[in-house]
Order: structure tokens, then sequence, then C-alpha cells
């Protein structure tokens, strides 16, 4: 009898721990991407991404955004990647790009690259972006 109480205690934390593993892990995919970017794509997920703020001082000379991606089309892609960058009252201040990915694989998830996928905005608004949208097309 104590045997199986035994067994039947273990296997609860057993499955505690697998189903809070997994719980865990989605929160940390969801929190790797800052939500002041935004992705425009059904060909590729964001699967990290940073805004920098390059400064001289107290003066902002550039602002860049890096991303990596997931391919989740379901074939190979050759895309287009824009971003806009916003200030805080959604507007306009900048259009960067185009850069270019060639030939991603079925599933292809981007872990590193070098140099990293960045888009730069070097002018004198660049110390005022609060968001930036990514924009990604097929080619």
């Amino acid at each position: 009898m104590n045997l199986k109480k035994l067994g039947a205690i273990s296997l609860i934390f057993l499955l505690i721990g697998v189903f809070s593993g997994c719980q865990e892990q989605e929160a940390a995919d969801i929190d790797t991407i800052p939500a002041n970017i935004q992705l425009d794509s059904e060909l590729v997920k964001l699967v990290n991404g940073s805004i920098k703020y390059i400064t001289d001082g107290p003066r902002v000379l550039r602002t860049e955004v890096e991303y990596l991606f997931k391919n989740i089309a379901g074939k190979i892609l050759s895309i287009e990647v824009t971003a806009e960058f916003y200030d805080k009252n959604d507007m306009l201040l900048y259009t960067g790009g185009p850069k270019y990915i060639e030939n991603m694989p079925i599933d292809y998830i981007e872990t590193e690259v070098f140099p990293p996928n960045t888009i730069t905005y070097t002018g004198i608004d660049a110390g005022n972006v609060d968001h930036v949208k990514i924009i990604v097309i097929e080619r």
C-alpha cells in the first residue's frame, strides 16, 4: 500500500513539473519580444528583437532595431524586410531598409546572425523613436 501511495505521489509531482515547465517556456518565448516591436508578416515569426539607442552623451545618434525570424510559411523563403520607426504619438518618423534574406529553409529559426539583422535610423528625431513596425514581404 505504501509503495502505491509513493508511486502516485511521485507521478503527481512529475506531471506538475512537466506542465509547469511547458508554461514557463511559452512565457519565456513571449517575453523575449519587447512590446515596442511589432511584426507585419504572415511569412515569418519574430523570435527575438530589440531596439537600441546609440548615444554620444545625452544625444541619441541613431536608433537600431535588431531582429531574428522563424520561417512559418511552409516553403523556402526569400524576403524583403523594412522597418517603420514611430514616435510616442504614432507619427511615422522614418522608414528604413530594405534588407534581404535569401533562401530561408522551411521552419528555419535564426538563432544568431553575424552581422545581426539590423535596420538603423540616423536622424535628428532618432531619440524620439518609441516603437518600430517590421514589415516582411516575399521577393
